[in-house]
């Protein structure tokens, strides 16, 4: 959303940083035992045993009955791991024997902090490989970001509906056969595409994290923010000419494709894509305002509310804190924050593409015929 999307794009990149260190959860030596027993045994507990006791993960077990390691044998058997079979969702969403390993082991040593609390308190829920300890529902590891992510594409494909309806009823210069006088209309139906794309992989990636869906969410937000980057440079430069948006097109397609190719093929450094993610948010953010004031654009109010309004939800990134219910945390309330923002940006694109064509028409109607 012009200054606020470029900020999306980036806590999109964010929402995968967290992933690329380890966290005090999983160095702690009863969950480095648990999951290194799981692996062998296919069954997580720990001992002393807590409430729930000892869980053994249906289908992690070798095709001859015995239970079987990562390498795929126990004791010189060649039977193999098929994957936890029950319950049905389990194998849908691609959870395999290690990975339940390890979600069963959190569960249990965050089960015995909680026992400990109630005669030593404090309870401190720690991260687990950069993520909190989430209750997973139907498979699915971040219910809320996934379901407020799903707020997110549904209010963009709202405004992009909306928007392409206003855009057929647009006026049209006196010319025959000229285009509409609002000359940014494939622009921002393209952005629209974009950013349902980024949020579909938000989607997917906050469902069920593996390296394949981090990758399709880190790229598809790198693809977003520097498509944002481009159409608030054509928009506030007011570049109407095919040749002019040619031109400047050019260079940013071509660092953003540099830099998907080099974090895909050579290097996914974390930290560098931060580094070109903020450098883009800081121009676009300058960009967007000193535009508006200076044309004295009539809906400049609506983009002051959403960078304002990103900044300040950005504090629910900064102060992270546990999941309330195991469901929600500060970055799924992030996400809810942005919906209104959403729909506030696509309301100024159509004030945006009514003032312009407006304009345009008084000045083509004072044109000699």
């Amino acid at each position: 959303m012009g200054g606020g999307v470029v900020v999306l794009g980036v806590m999109l990149c964010l929402s995968c940083l967290q992933l690329s260190a380890a966290s005090s959860g999983d160095r702690r030596l009863d969950f480095r035992q648990c999951v290194e027993n799981c692996e062998v045994t296919g069954c997580a507990v720990l001992w002393p045993p807590v409430e729930g006791g000892r869980h053994c993960i249906k289908g992690c077990v070798a095709e001859d009955g015995e239970n079987s390691g990562t390498a795929g044998t126990k004791n010189g058997s060649s039977a193999k791991w098929r994957g936890p079979t029950e319950p049905w969702y389990l194998p849908l969403t691609q959870w395999d024997c290690l990975s339940e390993c390890k979600y069963q082991c959190m569960v249990r040593v965050e089960t015995r902090k909680k026992n400990e609390a109630q005669s030593h308190p404090p309870y401190r829920a720690e991260q687990y490989f950069g993520k909190w300890p989430f209750v997973r529902v139907l498979g699915i590891e971040e219910v809320a970001s996934v379901v407020f992510s799903i707020f997110n594409l549904l209010a963009h494909a709202y405004g992009l509906w909306s928007f392409s309806k206003l855009a057929a009823t647009l006026p049209r210069s006196s010319s025959p056969g000229s285009p509409s006088l609002y000359g940014f209309i494939g622009l921002w139906k393209l952005f629209g595409v974009i950013s349902i794309n980024s949020w579909v992989w938000s989607i997917v990636f906050h469902s069920r994290s593996t390296t394949f869906t981090e990758r399709l969410d880190y790229v598809s937000a790198i693809i977003s923010v520097g498509y944002n980057f481009l159409i608030a440079l054509i928009r506030t430069l007011n570049f109407k000419q095919e040749a002019l948006r040619a031109m400047i097109s050019a260079p940013v397609i071509g660092f953003t494709s540099t830099h998907v190719l080099y974090m895909l093929f050579y290097d996914f450094d974390y930290g560098l894509n931060m580094k070109v993610c903020l450098v883009l948010a800081i121009l676009q953010t300058t960009f967007w305002p000193i535009w508006a004031i200076a044309v004295k654009h009539p809906a400049m109010g609506k983009i002051f509310f959403v960078d304002f309004g990103m900044l300040a939800a950005l504090g629910l990134e900064v102060f992270d804190f546990p999941p309330l219910f195991g469901l929600f945390d500060s970055h799924s309330l992030w996400h809810l924050a942005t919906v209104p923002l959403v729909s506030c940006w696509w309301s100024f694109v159509q004030d945006d593409a009514r003032w312009t064509s407006k304009v345009a028409a008084l000045n083509d109607a004072k044109k000699p015929l």
